[in-house]
């Protein structure tokens, strides 16, 4: 059994026929009486992508190359029926990335035709549009009773971290790229790491204030623990002997590298020389 859509209208000749094998939904689809819905639009398939005109730069924004290569790399991995839109002169008004990847790629557009739609639909469309973020996808994959998501969660939980720091701790960059590309894997050594660096973070925070719950200074003090002769508890220690300009810094380091070197700061105050402890970036 197949279901078929004929794609009519502008230069219909260059446009083919999409053809889906019922079997290749997850579920069958629903028998709906004919006054619960109307076609109001069609879902065109072509390969000629000189059919499609980009509305000018002056008054659209520009696009962004590492948006296009990450759209690229989703495409590759699997190439999702997720339609552009165009009006009647095929002035591409949703979808300019999705475009450029798939033409890039060698792959099909499918698109659908609104006319009278202009660049101040273009902006209303991404005004409104709302991508998803890691805790999104945090939560959606927990829901569906991913084992890793939930523990996920369930560490998030504990400390009070957002999905950022939380996956800063865990996996010591972003990891959003893999979570979006389903290639997230995080050990059991890794969350038992992630637990203790937690529990050294909630110790520093009642000395330096909520700071902490950022991802900036949580993967900042990841790194401060790899360094060598880097001792935490001597670094409470000077914590609470410190003065408030010391304590004030390390609470705004601003960026992943600026806690860095606010944490070194804090740890060398008061120290020898000698005993003084660096990070390899620094000297």
């Amino acid at each position: 059994m197949f279901v078929t859509s004929l794609a009519v209208g502008l230069a219909g000749s260059k446009f083919k026929i999409m053809r889906v094998k019922a079997g290749q939904f997850q579920k069958e689809i629903p028998k709906l009486k004919s006054n619960q819905m109307e076609t109001i639009t069609e879902i065109k398939r072509t390969t000629d992508y000189s059919l499609f005109k980009q509305l000018p730069n002056e008054i659209n924004r520009e696009l962004s190359v590492s948006h296009v290569n990450k759209v690229k790399r989703s495409m590759e991995s699997k190439h999702l029926i997720v339609p552009i839109l165009v009006n009647e002169n095929m002035e591409i008004i949703d979808g300019q990335h999705r475009f450029q990847a798939a033409s890039l790629l060698g792959l099909p557009i499918y698109f659908y035709v609104i006319a009278g739609y202009d660049i101040t639909d273009v902006r209303l469309i991404n005004t409104t549009s709302k991508v998803w973020t890691p805790g999104d996808h945090i939560i959606s994959r927990a829901n569906e009773g991913d084992p890793l998501y939930k523990k996920i969660i369930e560490f998030m939980e504990e400390f009070d971290f957002g999905p950022s720091t939380a996956m800063g701790i865990l996996t010591l960059k972003s990891g959003f790229a893999d979570m979006k590309n389903d290639t997230l894997e995080i050990s059991d050594q890794s969350f038992r790491r992630a637990y203790a660096t937690a529990l050294k973070l909630k110790t520093i925070s009642k000395l330096v204030g909520e700071g902490f719950h950022e991802s900036h200074f949580a993967l900042g003090f990841c790194d401060m623990l790899t360094v060598d002769g880097f001792d935490f508890d001597a670094f409470v220690k000077r914590l609470k002997k410190s003065n408030t300009k010391l304590r004030e810094e390390l609470a705004n380091g601003a960026s992943r590298k600026g806690f860095k070197l606010a944490i070194l700061r804090a740890y060398n105050h008061g120290l020898a020389e000698q005993n003084k402890v660096s990070y390899p970036e620094y000297g």
